[in-house]
């Protein structure tokens, strides 16, 4: 299932392939600060580190993603109406990353919930069809009994 499918929510918000919701209304992000809010939030209260984020933000980027991290930062902490000074969603690591510290869940979409209950009833039929099907092993145990004259 793509993780895009699924929706996370804290706070007012909600994070899914759609984009950022605040109460329902869209929430404008560019792409880059949204993969980084994803990638926060599935990390939640995990430290990102700036080496992660450049990875799964800038995959093809090599040299001077670091003013581009802290743009995004910058970015993602105004659609969230948050601030590096009283943090309510992201913490500064100094030197080092960030970290989603607010709470957050997850749910799936219904064409998510459609697809998990869809893998559960093939696996369940497969493994109904297994037991009825199955060779049937059967032990046959030859008994010998002998009368041992006394001497």
């Amino acid at each position: 299932m793509n993780v895009s499918e699924m929706k996370l929510k804290f706070a007012e918000f909600e994070l899914n392939g759609d984009g950022l919701r605040r109460n329902g209304a869209p929430v404008p992000m560019n792409a880059q600060a949204a993969k980084l809010l994803r990638l926060l939030l599935e990390r939640r209260g995990e430290l990102v580190t700036r080496d992660e984020i450049r990875a799964h933000v800038w995959p093809d980027v090599h040299v001077g993603f670091e003013d581009s991290i802290n743009t995004a930062i910058r970015q993602v902490r105004a659609a969230l109406g948050d601030s590096a000074a009283s943090p309510r969603f992201i913490e500064t690591v100094r030197g080092e990353g960030y970290r989603f510290r607010a709470p957050a869940r997850l749910s799936l979409s219904l064409p998510g919930l459609m697809y998990a209950a869809a893998i559960v009833a093939i696996v369940m039929s497969l493994t109904a069809i297994w037991f009825v099907t199955r060779p049937q092993v059967v032990t046959i145990t030859n008994t010998i009994e002998a009368t041992v004259p006394a001497r």
